[in-house]
């Protein structure tokens, strides 16, 4: 046994672990902001933590244990709105990224202390919170190639009822999740079987054409930078005109959509008589 003590690492070698693509099995959510991010999170809901960066230095001085509880919970605070909760996830997939080269990370969150049941007035629904999270999450694995995971942490300072709540918010999530993934398969299945129907006699003059067109058949990384769009109705202007770009040349591109246009100039190049087939007759 050698009672020396280590020196510094070799500069190569700490180069070297430093470059290393590492997994974090424990991060905790608000408890892994930096500096920064607090910064920016007290500069848009000023009081009782400082945006000044040195001012914020002297703040995270912890005097003792209740101190530190003491100013982690005013940092909490600062976490009121669905974009808080995701400038906060975005920020820190971040830093683990780019600062420690992090790939895959398991990030412990506490909804309970951000929805607060018992405080509507101040609270963030449950849906806006998860809808925040993921949508961090989709935008660092897209923008920083980091992925992410939730481990929901319960309050135990809270008691029985923020275990209720906290196992509702997971266990409802997930069947929202696969009732969705059920009607998206459903309406697949409905549009195929739709497809396959044979016209009615009534209808025989009446030519169908069914068009669709999916960001599935891109090639990488387009088709993953496309899909990762939230869905929701306000997108920035940038990403509105890429899809309207994109959409264009797809629904350009589509032979059935070409069927479709040549059909409505007359063209008799279309149905079975012509030796094509497909989703248009």
């Amino acid at each position: 046994m050698t009672t020396e003590v280590p020196g510094a690492f070799d500069p190569q070698l700490e180069q070297f672990i430093r470059g290393l693509p590492k997994a974090e099995l424990h991060v905790h959510h608000v408890g892994s902001a930096s500096a920064r991010i607090v910064s920016e999170l007290a500069a848009r809901h000023p009081g009782t933590v400082p945006s000044d960066l040195e001012a914020l230095k002297k703040f995270f001085e912890f005097r003792d244990f209740a101190h530190f509880v003491e100013v982690y919970l005013a940092v909490v605070a600062l976490i009121r709105t669905d974009a808080d909760v995701r400038y906060l996830t975005y920020e820190v997939a971040r830093e683990l990224a780019t600062t420690q080269q992090v790939r895959y990370a398991e990030l412990t969150c506490t909804p309970y202390t951000s929805v607060l049941p018992d405080d509507p007035d101040h609270g963030i629904p449950i849906e806006a919170y998860t809808e925040a999270i993921e949508d961090a999450r989709l935008a660092a694995e897209r923008d920083f190639g980091i992925v992410l995971r939730w481990i929901y942490d319960i309050p135990g300072e809270s008691g029985l009822p923020a275990a209720d709540a906290t196992l509702d918010y997971a266990l409802n999530r997930q069947r929202e999740r696969e009732q969705a993934q059920t009607n998206i398969r459903t309406c697949n299945e409905r549009l195929t079987a739709c497809r396959a129907q044979l016209v009615p006699t009534f209808a025989q003059e009446i030519r169908t054409c069914f068009v669709e067109i999916s960001f599935e058949g891109m090639p990488s990384p387009a088709r993953e930078e496309l899909l990762s769009l939230p869905t929701t109705f306000s997108l920035p202007e940038a990403q509105v005109k890429r899809l309207i770009e994109v959409a264009g040349t797809l629904l350009r591109e589509s032979p059935d959509f070409q069927k479709l246009v040549r059909a409505l100039r007359n063209e008799k190049t279309i149905g079975a008589g012509a030796g094509e087939s497909g989703n248009c007759s």
